[in-house]
């Protein structure tokens, strides 16, 4: 395996699955006003393993929750790995990948590609569904490969520890954590916390917000071998926990003329 692939086979890299796949049109319920999050209160911390522990325990609890996304790399994973925009809202229980419910409106393009497409694609828990409105086409199946190289360039835009059963296993027993001081992301107050994880070469910023301590950031650098930096960037805004819905953003509302398939999205 080498270094890139090692990377993004840790537990705690939310795109595990749409990496190993990427490097070799109903929006119902998205527009409802949801709960903002917890306001900053109490004086700061600044040991890095509490300001870690508080989140692991945090974000263990988190039922469900609603944000907007922007994933971006650069240096050397600039080419590997897709830009995305959008708007994710995750629940369900917690399950390896981070995908028990979940449901993206995204805008992406594929490794290679310079066309910017649109991207609607959810799992309701029991299967995953990308819509393709071109072909007027719904794939499902039970794995998450069924969204094909389009919506697992979108899946960048998922912060899947919020949905890990141990979301910051790996860096609570990281080879090393430093506190960075405090930072905005969006109109949140953040803790930056600096990780250098056991295996070698990758390492990682985390920003968590000083209310609810639920991430609002992170940064991976890695070497992916002949001295290639490359790093991937996530940032989570406008983050609403335990938000409200008039409609179920896990139910898919479409056209009857759309054909269903149990092929991969193409």
């Amino acid at each position: 395996m080498n270094r890139l692939s090692a990377f993004f086979s840790r537990p705690s890299a939310i795109f595990l699955m749409a990496a190993a796949m990427l490097l070799v049109a109903s929006t119902a319920g998205l527009g409802q006003q949801p709960t903002t999050s917890a306001p900053s209160a109490g004086a700061p911390l600044s040991d890095a393993g509490e300001i870690l522990k508080r989140a692991d325990a945090a974000t263990k609890k988190l039922k469900s929750i609603r944000y907007k996304c922007e994933h971006k790399a650069s240096g050397a994973l600039e080419n590997r790995l897709p830009p995305v925009s959008g708007t994710v809202v995750m629940s369900g229980d917690k399950n390896e990948l981070g995908l028990a419910k979940f449901r993206l409106e995204a805008r992406t393009q594929t490794p290679g590609s310079k066309v910017p497409i649109n991207v609607t694609a959810l799992s309701d828990g029991r299967e995953y569904l990308f819509v393709d409105v071109d072909t007027r086409t719904l794939h499902a199946g039970a794995s998450v490969e069924v969204l094909g190289p389009r919506g697992n360039s979108a899946l960048f835009g998922v912060m899947r520890e919020l949905f890990l059963p141990e979301p910051f296993k790996d860096e609570l027993g990281a080879r090393k954590l430093e506190f960075k001081g405090i930072d905005k992301i969006g109109a949140e107050e953040c803790y930056k916390i600096h990780v250098v994880y056991k295996d070698e070469g990758s390492e990682s910023n985390w920003w968590f917000s000083r209310g609810d301590f639920l991430p609002r950031r992170v940064e991976r650098t890695m070497d992916i071998g002949n001295k290639q930096i490359g790093v991937s960037d996530l940032i989570l805004t406008d983050v609403a926990v335990d938000p409200k819905f008039v409609d179920d953003p896990f139910k898919l509302l479409i056209s009857e003329e759309f054909i269903r398939s149990a092929d991969p999205a193409p």
